[in-house]
């Protein structure tokens, strides 16, 4: 063996071994098929059903001076070989044969066939060639690929993170590869990161480009951090799914409730649904001014009672000044979702998709509404009437006199069913939408804000009293969006469009504000002041 095939891994040794005993004897076996033996048990895989593309160079290459053999390969315990071992305690040496220099003439036939097939121009892999041969990482690993590679230990503290990939790095060409792909010098790294950033596709795209044909140590981890700080991506991205956050059960029926505006068949509807008991009241509006809504709010009111908690959706009748007084005048806690975001009063959205089907459906609507309030919830048995009012309601179907009488001995059977069907929900929905936490956004960020269509700049001022909550600083005043419609800016970010400096907009005291005839409230919550003009 040359001082470099010493170096060579054992699989490498084994493989080469193989190879050799089948050049030395092609005139007896080429045209027939032949069975070869191996106590080296990864070589079975090695030169048998091994994709091309998965093989180290060293084995590609004699995998390939192989392809005119006709052959099977299986392993056979070494006590059992017993010509081949006696034969290997005798080696006779010898000069270079006429067939070893064929080899070695196929396997730059190899390399070479490899390069043309990477995918660059004659002119770029100059570029590399030029770049590996300036650099002295590069230079030191050609060399070890020509003479064999020292100690770990030996090794300078640039070359260590090379020595796993040993085995995998070759010359071809005066190219130094890894496998099939060129190794980047450290001067092109940051432009390869550009390129395969290309078209600002994601992480597992550019990670599957960078596979066809580039290679450094630590590329993985590089093209991640750079995927991650682009700040286009970051502008566009849409973020992660939270895990749920399930609602509390209320202590008793009709103490928090959440209600939503709905339209059909040319008709405005109003949904007041009871977070206890599920019992789903629909209203048919005349109209959606606010004076219309808190008369149908006041109808349901004195025949429940009033609730402690009203959530709603930040449109305008329920962010009016005119609702705000009901509220108050009531003592009703009001809570509203997220502006834009309707998930956040999912209870009610839900209502209002199951009772819009009940009311496209059905040709009685005042049936359907009896029939879905009587019948029982699939996670507790109880129905909404039920849960509600303490007794069972008389519908169409036939019942008996006793199950109509009122009781209530199953509270704490139903509250351990609500948790158990809660938690249920929450681990389904966060292994369907993969959920991981979003990391809290500090005062004085720069964020994107998703609203619509392009995304604007802004820069958190504060969390707001809703969970995962944030008012915004934004070029049109301040706002209050959820943390699933903000993206951090990185902090390379560039011509950003508004910054710190950005002044808010000037609302005045709070007297200015109620006496200013002009200054209205969008239903987000944001203040709107017409621009002073001079005539």
């Amino acid at each position: 063996m040359k001082e470099t095939e010493r170096q060579y891994a054992q699989d490498e040794k084994e493989a080469l071994a193989t190879t050799w005993a089948c050049e030395k004897f092609a005139d007896f076996i080429i045209g027939k098929h032949i069975e070869i033996e191996t106590d080296h048990k990864p070589l079975v895989s090695l030169l048998g059903a091994k994709d091309l593309d998965r093989l180290p160079p060293r084995i590609l290459r004699f995998r390939l001076c192989l392809d005119r053999f006709s052959y099977d390969i299986r392993h056979v315990p070494g006590k059992e070989l017993y010509t081949a071992d006696t034969l290997s305690r005798a080696p006779v040496f010898c000069l270079t044969s006429q067939n070893a220099m064929t080899q070695q003439e196929l396997a730059e036939l190899c390399m070479k066939s490899t390069i043309s097939y990477l995918p660059a121009s004659d002119q770029r892999l100059e570029v590399y060639k030029k770049a590996q041969v300036n650099d002295a990482t590069c230079t030191q690993i050609l060399a070890y690929c020509r003479d064999g590679w020292p100690n770990r230990s030996q090794l300078d503290s640039t070359l260590k993170p090379y020595w796993d990939a040993q085995g995998e790095l070759t010359e071809g060409d005066g190219l130094l590869m890894y496998e099939q792909r060129i190794v980047v010098p450290r001067s092109l790294q940051t432009e390869t990161l550009q390129k395969l950033h290309e078209g600002h596709q994601g992480l597992t795209r550019c990670r599957l480009r960078a596979k066809l044909s580039v290679w450094w140590p630590g590329l993985s981890k590089q093209l991640k951090s750079y995927v991650e700080n682009c700040p286009q991506c970051a502008r566009d991205a849409k973020p992660s799914k939270e895990p749920l956050i399930p609602t509390s059960l209320p202590a008793y029926p009709w103490q928090k409730v959440a209600a939503d505006l709905f339209y059909l068949n040319g008709n405005d509807y109003l949904v007041v649904i009871d977070y206890f008991s599920r019992f789903p009241e629909v209203k048919k509006l005349k109209s959606t001014s606010t004076q219309s809504i808190v008369n149908t709010l006041k109808t349901l009111f004195a025949r429940y009672g009033i609730p402690e908690v009203f959530r709603s959706d930040n449109g305008p009748q329920f962010s009016s000044q005119e609702f705000a007084q009901f509220v108050r005048k009531y003592n009703i806690k009001h809570v509203t979702s997220s502006p834009h975001y309707p998930a956040s009063n999912g209870q009610a959205e839900r209502a209002v998709k199951t009772l819009k089907k009940l009311l496209r459906k059905s040709k009685d609507p005042f049936e359907a509404l009896l029939a879905y309030r009587a019948t029982p919830l699939p996670w507790c048995g109880r129905s909404p009437a039920e849960l509600l009012m303490g007794r069972k309601i008389r519908s169409t179907l036939p019942v008996t006199s006793s199950t109509l009488v009122p009781e209530w001995p199953y509270l704490r059977e139903f509250q351990r069913a609500n948790e158990t069907f809660k938690q249920r929900q929450k681990t389904d929905y966060d292994r369907r939408h993969r959920v991981r936490n979003l990391p809290e956004i500090p005062d004085n960020t720069s964020v994107w804000v998703r609203h619509g269509g392009s995304p604007i700049a802004g820069r958190t001022i504060s969390s707001a009293n809703t969970p995962r909550s944030y008012i915004v600083q934004t070029p049109t005043g301040e706002t209050r969006r959820n943390r699933s419609q903000l993206n951090i800016q990185p902090p390379t970010t560039a011509d950003t469009p508004f910054t710190a400096s950005t002044p808010r907009l000037n609302l005045g005291t709070k007297e200015q504000q109620l006496r200013s005839p002009i200054m209205t409230r969008s239903r987000t919550g944001t203040y709107i002041a017409p621009p002073n003009r001079l005539f």
